[in-house]
């Protein structure tokens, strides 16, 4: 669930290396309807303004807004549902509801 990871699973160890890199990641539960964000780095909270007690439990399409691409968006979730790759660009919303894209 959305609780903390127990030391040596797999997800404590995704947590650990994504702290780690210089880009915004997140990690979602698959396992979860809704596919809840249950872990966001440093990188991630910095662009976008949002704490971490912010975004954990949440689906990242709280990022949308005005002018996100529909089409961008179906081809993620298509990918996801499918299993496959998708190299997008997406035009998201930060905290102060600013677009970036990423």
């Amino acid at each position: 669930g959305l609780k903390s990871a127990e030391p040596g699973t797999w997800s404590a160890m995704i947590r650990s290396l994504l702290a780690q890199v210089s880009v915004a990641a997140v990690l979602t539960d698959m396992t979860i309807p809704g596919l809840p964000l249950i872990y966001c780095n440093e990188a991630f909270t910095s662009l976008t303004g949002y704490a971490h007690s912010d975004v954990v439990g949440r689906n990242c399409r709280f990022l949308q807004g005005p002018s996100t691409e529909g089409e961008v968006v179906y081809a993620i979730a298509k990918a996801i549902r499918t299993g496959s790759r998708a190299l997008v660009r997406v035009t998201n919303y930060n905290a102060k509801g600013r677009p970036f894209r990423n």
